[in-house]
């Protein structure tokens, strides 16, 4: 898949499908009767509250082609190729119900907050099965555009620091620092503990987690595995489970 080219087409084109509200639900029900992609999260894309290197090639072949019904200009056979589009074709969106993780870390605060590692390739995997969730009222800022009676948000990123960090991942010299994730109170489906004896924090189903910190550091490693698959870096992990308020002052203190 032709990724920068593809990436740079669609944000152009899902800015202007986000202002026509009709199309927009013709094309995220299309998705959804054809290749099984839950509405909300062609949605959330669409919008730009989430970004496209968040998403599996598998998600982003299925929007191109629910688009593409309605703006023919747009044609997956431009960035994909001969055998991506038989693959993805052929089947529906795959949805994991249960997904099990163990972090090894040791707790700072009982019960609320825990440190310690993971490598990149790990957390990557978590990116791809859509674990990892950009929650907007977690972060700092996000950049508001205003395009005629429309507001919306879009994620604020510097693809400098982004590019300069992946460089110092490639090169084996970025210092490894800590990307912080939340486990959202209201979120019933995920399913944990902590292992007192072994140091661990088991997840018998991660449903999701919201990252609050590190935004920039996860989408280095996204450019560095779209050029090497076989990328890796060890990485320190921070988990929190706070109330939103004791979230944004943890965010405001970092």
């Amino acid at each position: 898949m032709r990724r920068e080219e593809l990436f740079e087409t669609l944000r152009k084109t899902c800015d202007r499908i986000a202002l026509d509200r009709k199309l927009m639900l013709s094309i995220v029900k299309y998705c959804y009767e054809k290749y099984g992609v839950p509405l909300n999260e062609s949605m959330d894309v669409i919008n730009d509250r989430v970004t496209f290197d968040t998403k599996s090639d598998e998600f982003i072949f299925y929007l191109c082609s629910g688009i593409s019904k309605f703006i023919p200009e747009l044609k997956p056979a431009d960035y994909f190729n001969k055998f991506e589009l038989s693959e993805f074709v052929a089947k529906k969106y795959t949805i994991t119900d249960d997904y099990k993780i163990i972090i090894p870390c040791v707790p700072i605060e009982y019960g609320k907050q825990w440190i310690g590692s993971l490598n990149a390739k790990i957390i990557l995997e978590l990116d791809r099965n859509n674990k990892i969730n950009y929650n907007i009222e977690k972060q700092r800022v996000r950049q508001k555009v205003v395009k005629g009676n429309e507001v919306f948000y879009k994620t604020n990123i510097s693809m400098r620091s982004v590019k300069q960090i992946a460089k110092l991942m490639m090169d084996g010299e970025y210092v490894s620092d800590y990307l912080t994730f939340d486990i959202p109170y209201d979120n019933p489906n995920n399913k944990f503990f902590y292992d007192d004896n072994k140091k661990e924090l088991v997840f018998d189903n991660l449903d999701s987690l919201d990252i609050t910190d590190g935004y920039h550091r996860l989408e280095a490693m996204r450019l560095c595995y779209s050029k090497d698959k076989n990328f890796n870096y060890p990485m320190g992990i921070q988990i929190t489970q706070f109330s939103l308020q004791k979230t944004q002052q943890f965010i405001y203190q970092s």
